[in-house]
């Protein structure tokens, strides 16, 4: 059963909508389906009394006639590829879960990527890696919250996921309604909308974004690339880049010992003056009248619209830096520019 929304976990839904199959005797998968959806995020999905140990064993058993066809093997050519040309380091460790034989796995191997190998579905977790990749197999996973708990513990700290699953946006826009008309594998119908909002959950930020054309099902897909950030992982990268990038500014105007003009005065220039207090800032220019009105100072030191003397000119700012020196390029200025 599964009471909650997959992706929110909201209890809140429309479910009065049921898909009914005179499934073989002795199936493992249910044979009755109740196609739901979120209140709160709108997400679609099927509620039955199947467990996850069901849809493993239906999987590991009955699984696989007509997918060995010379469209699917394009297919994860492609995405072998991608992989490849994505990933130059071809140490990095990686897992095609529910990859079935194996074929994308000895492709990716035949590209160099040698560590690549197969997690399929209902196996124990693989020692660490940095790519798993999971193509045309989310949307069969009834346990989605195990999964993803799985997957998090299955990859290297930073490790990526490349995901791809039928488009149900895209779907909904084509010939056909999102839910596939009846069917009973797929017990996940996601748009990229959502398939974001679970990775979030998890704390995997997406790096980039397809929308391919699948052949064998003329299907509109969603694939992306996310990346484990862990608890703070965002806030740590980012404070690193900030703080390196700031580092290399800051020596910089540490070794300025004459008197400048700085021109620009940005949320970065506010910041790099307290990191530089003893920077010789001859005047401030700023062309943003509304901003720096006549007699306006910083650190005491005057703001004014125009460079009215022959010192350096030094340029901090970030997103008018180009706009600055191209300014000070059309106005024949000749004082030396150190762009920092």
């Amino acid at each position: 059963m599964r009471p909650e929304c997959p992706i929110c976990s909201s209890s809140q839904r429309v479910d009065d909508w049921e898909m009914n199959f005179a499934v073989p005797d002795g199936w493992t998968l249910p044979g009755k389906n109740k196609v739901c959806c979120c209140l709160s995020c709108g997400f679609m999905y099927y509620d039955n009394d199947g467990t996850q140990e069901d849809y493993n064993r239906y999987y590991a058993e009955k699984y696989g006639y007509g997918m060995d066809g010379a469209d699917n093997y394009i297919r994860l050519d492609g995405i072998a590829a991608l992989v490849t040309e994505t990933f130059p380091n071809r140490a990095i460790r990686v897992r095609d879960f529910g990859g079935g034989d194996g074929y994308l796995a000895r492709r990716l191997k035949e590209f160099g990527l040698a560590d690549s190998s197969v997690w399929n579905v209902g196996e124990p977790e693989p020692d660490r890696c940095d790519l798993i990749i999971a193509s045309h197999v989310i949307e069969h996973i009834y346990d989605i919250k195990s999964l993803m708990q799985s997957f998090s513990r299955a990859l290297n700290p930073g490790g990526f996921i490349l995901v791809e699953v039928p488009d149900a946006m895209g779907y909904a826009w084509r010939y056909s309604p999102p839910l596939l008309d009846y069917q009973t594998k797929h017990c996940n119908h996601f748009s990229p909308f959502h398939m974001d909002l679970l990775f979030n959950k998890y704390r995997f930020s997406v790096v980039n974004q397809w929308h391919p054309e699948i052949k064998i099902q003329n299907a509109k897909c969603y694939r992306a690339l996310y990346q484990a950030d862990g608890n703070i992982g965002m806030w740590e990268r980012s404070r690193a880049t900030v703080t390196q990038n700031m580092a290399v500014k800051i020596q910089k105007l540490k070794s300025i010992n004459t008197p400048v003009i700085v021109w620009g005065c940005s949320d970065t220039v506010w910041h790099l003056l307290t990191q530089a207090p003893n920077l010789p800032v001859a005047y401030f220019v700023d062309k943003d009248s509304k901003a720096y009105t006549e007699g306006t100072t910083i650190l005491g030191i005057r703001v004014y619209n125009a460079v009215h003397s022959a010192e350096p000119i030094v340029v901090m700012a970030q997103g008018q830096r180009q706009q600055i020196i191209d300014n000070i390029r059309a106005l024949g200025l000749e004082n030396e520019v150190i762009e920092v």
